[in-house]
């Protein structure tokens, strides 16, 4: 009866050197996969930092290094089994590496990435809304999940979202019209109803960003660009002259408050 804790003690005594000699040869390919990721070897690299989690897994960091590998290794827009398979292994490697390191701000911009890269954008917005409830002061988290609902298509539900927020939030609105203008102006996919929807929204945010901040000086710029891209979408003539008119009046208001900031700026400090 005696013999049973003597030998599991025995066990272990032996295991102990094994796995010691396991964290060194970890240690070893983790090394390894470092250098051919410099060399932009990639699979190479990535074989190697799977091989020394394997061999360590406690080597908890080294998931990072596997989401970075994966994530170089994938396609954007690429349909494959084997592209997929890298989104998939890039996303789990960086929710890994979180578990333990849950304040690495930068391996969380990774996840969210690669989750807009693949078109999870569901799972982005999420996350980010998430984030944003932990992080109440950070406004750069409303620009981030206005962006990544305009990727996705859903402009009306990033209008909605600005105006949702508490306090309100003029570069919100800002973020709305540059993304509807590029969108109209860089994107020849989109279609002409599509395009006006999203210029007249884009114009909507427009006005909302000025109204919330007066001297919105940026916002007024995309204001005249929209007008600008809302005239080359009408084959009225009269119409584009009456949008170009607004275009210029909005650039006009723009150079006002940029020369009046210059000449603030130049006025030498008050006496005190």
């Amino acid at each position: 009866m005696r013999r049973a804790p003597i030998v599991a003690l025995c066990v272990l005594v032996m295991l102990a050197p094994l796995a010691g000699c396991n964290k060194v040869k970890a240690r070893a390919e983790l090394k390894k996969g470092n250098r051919f990721y410099k060399e932009e070897l990639y699979k190479d690299a990535l074989s190697q930092f799977q091989l020394g989690l394997r061999l360590d897994p406690k080597a908890t960091f080294a998931w990072r290094s596997v989401g970075l590998t994966a994530m170089a290794l994938y396609k954007p827009g690429v349909t494959s089994a084997e592209n997929d398979k890298m989104a998939n292994l890039a996303i789990e490697a960086f929710q890994s590496f979180l578990k333990d390191y849950p304040k690495d701000a930068k391996v969380e911009e990774y996840l969210v990435g690669m989750w807009v890269a693949s078109a999870r954008y569901d799972k982005a917005i999420a996350y980010l809304k998430k984030q944003r409830q932990d992080q109440p002061g950070n406004t750069k988290l409303n620009g981030a999940i206005i962006n990544v609902m305009i990727k996705a298509g859903l402009f009306e539900d990033a209008l909605s979202f600005a105006d949702n927020l508490r306090p309100k939030d003029p570069s919100a609105y800002y973020t709305v019209q540059t993304q509807a203008w590029s969108k109209s102006y860089n994107d020849p996919t989109v279609t002409l109803e599509d395009r006006k929807r999203i210029v007249d929204l884009g114009l909507v945010a427009a006005q909302k960003a000025v109204d919330s901040k007066t001297d919105y000086m940026e916002a007024m710029v995309y204001f005249n660009l929209l007008y600008r891209e809302k005239a080359k979408l009408t084959l009225d003539p009269k119409e584009q002259d009456e949008l170009k008119m607004k275009a210029d009046e909005w650039r006009d208001k723009a150079l006002a408050i940029r020369n009046k900031q210059k000449a603030g700026a130049g006025q030498p400090a008050a006496a005190k």
